[in-house]
């Protein structure tokens, strides 16, 4: 344990980081109060690309900014590409070295949407837009590279669809994986050796049934093999998440359900694992939540699951040296009683009447599983939270694995929260440690939209928004910015 106390004092607490003194740590792009005109995608060891909507070219142009800055969060170059205007961005993302863009026309009633794709390839600086008439959808809210293909998702009005837009061939189309209707999509999970995406789908059948299926196709979409998941007496799936280990070989992930309660609204048992190689299923293994081992797990016996309407969020599967981590985030609506006065003209007395009113979702508690290649747990942990409410359900909990140790992070407002395990053992307890600012005597006085990610190697990046007061003469008394801050694991 000695030798692991030098590293832990480089490594904690989170530090902003830069590789050499003049480099910035951070970036500011000033904005105007409670906007939010910058939009911001990773690159990995490329750097990170900020794009926003500049000035009006003419009647119906406009021109888009895409700023290219490296991993020392300077600016190496810039683009400036002429587009229809009245486009919003929908949705991003990248692969090696190539970053694509999803813009679609405002909503209006007598038109049909158009979409436009812009391309940036950071290697070669080249730019491109492209239209895809065909895509009307104004639902998307997924979208991946795959090879020369890009497959974007859309849910509305319970609706899923899958759409693959061939990049090569300029094509889109909408491939049709199963016969039912899809309920839910538990994850696109590519197999880049074989070049081909695994699909997991909870589907209804023509007699109103549902079941949970395997479905492999090409990186084109072409169906290869449907595997049903396996169903079992007394218990029900009802998530899954999906990672592959070995060649033809993988390991899913997800959430049950006891089948008595499966009708009970946002109950959860535990987390289960299935093996899957060469298109079989293996056998399950079944963990409690009850029984999970944490650092108070009396809380955990304590918080009937049963007696709170709790909604759970379940995230990726982590890899690291052959072990998969599973991280699943609980919550709970919060109400509060307000008296309303009614009016009535014929009684001199008025009355009042109790209504509940929606404060947001309280934060309960975060649990990370870690399990090797055949589903076996080899640790787990429970991690209580408290004081956080939040008006939207999102994903607070991320992890990152660091050779035989696990960090476990999470932002929240300006601060950064932290915690270090080695299997069982905390070896750093929870920390919290606030983002550093341009100037000295800043005050941040609130932030918005923030993210904090693993971007490459052992560094991440912090984005959102900021408003900063700042009383000394040497700087603008009010600001509102963009920022991102370049941290580091040392």
């Amino acid at each position: 344990m000695k030798k692991l106390l030098p590293l832990l004092f480089l490594l904690l607490p989170i530090t902003v980081y830069s590789q050499n003194s003049n480099d910035p740590l951070r970036v500011e792009l000033e904005t105007a109060k409670d906007e939010n005109d910058y939009n911001c995608l990773l690159a990995e060891e490329q750097g990170v690309v900020v794009f926003y909507e500049g000035n009006p070219i003419g009647v119906d142009s406009v021109a888009w900014i895409l700023m290219h800055y490296d991993t020392n969060l300077k600016r190496v170059h810039s683009y400036r590409l002429p587009s229809p205007a009245n486009l919003n961005y929908v949705k991003g993302c990248y692969l090696k070295g190539r970053i694509f863009i999803l813009f679609q026309e405002k909503y209006q009633k007598k038109t049909t949407p158009k979409s436009y794709l812009f391309f940036l390839d950071l290697n070669r600086k080249e730019t491109e837009i492209r239209s895809i008439d065909e895509l009307s959808d104004l639902a998307i809210n997924y979208m991946q590279a795959f090879g020369d293909q890009l497959v974007m998702i859309s849910f509305e009005k319970e609706l899923y669809n899958i759409y693959r837009y061939d990049f090569s061939r300029h094509q889109l189309t909408k491939p049709q994986l199963t016969d039912g209707r899809i309920l839910s999509i538990e994850f696109c999970e590519a197999d880049t050796l074989y070049q081909k995406l695994y699909w997991g789908l909870i589907v209804a059948n023509a007699n109103k049934s549902s079941n949970m299926q395997l479905i492999e196709t090409t990186y084109r979409g072409d169906v290869i093999r449907k595997t049903p998941f396996p169903s079992y007496t007394g218990y029900y799936l009802n998530s899954s998440r999906f990672a592959v280990t070995d060649t033809a070989q993988a390991i899913i992930i997800g959430t049950y359900t006891d089948d008595h309660q499966r009708y009970t609204d946002n109950h959860y048992t535990g987390v289960y694992t299935l093996t899957f190689k060469n298109g079989v299923f293996g056998d399950p293994n079944y963990f409690t939540y009850a029984h999970i081992k944490s650092r108070d797990s009396s809380k955990v016996t304590k918080n009937r699951r049963d007696e709170q309407n709790l909604h759970e969020l379940i995230g990726p599967i982590f890899i690291n040296n052959g072990n998969y981590t599973f991280v699943s985030e609980v919550f709970y609506p919060e109400y509060a009683q307000q008296n309303t006065p009614t009016f009535d003209p014929y009684y001199r007395y008025n009355n009042t009447y109790a209504t509940a009113v929606f404060n947001g979702y309280r934060y309960v508690n975060a649990y990370i599983i870690t399990f090797d290649k055949n589903g076996e747990l080899l640790w787990d942990n429970y991690m209580p939270f408290s004081g956080i409410l939040t008006d939207r359900l999102t994903q607070r909990v991320s992890i990152y694995p660091f050779e035989d140790w696990t960090i476990i992070f999470y932002p929240f407002n300006n601060r950064i929260t932290y915690t270090l395990l080695a299997g069982y053992d905390v070896i750093e307890p929870l920390h919290t440690t606030p983002l550093v600012s341009n100037y000295r005597k800043d005050i941040i006085e609130y932030s918005r939209n923030n993210y904090f990610v693993h971007w490459y190697g052992n560094y991440f990046i912090a984005y959102g928004y900021q408003y900063i007061r700042n009383n000394s003469r040497e700087v603008k008394n009010k600001r509102y910015v963009f920022y991102m801050n370049k941290l580091g694991f040392k």
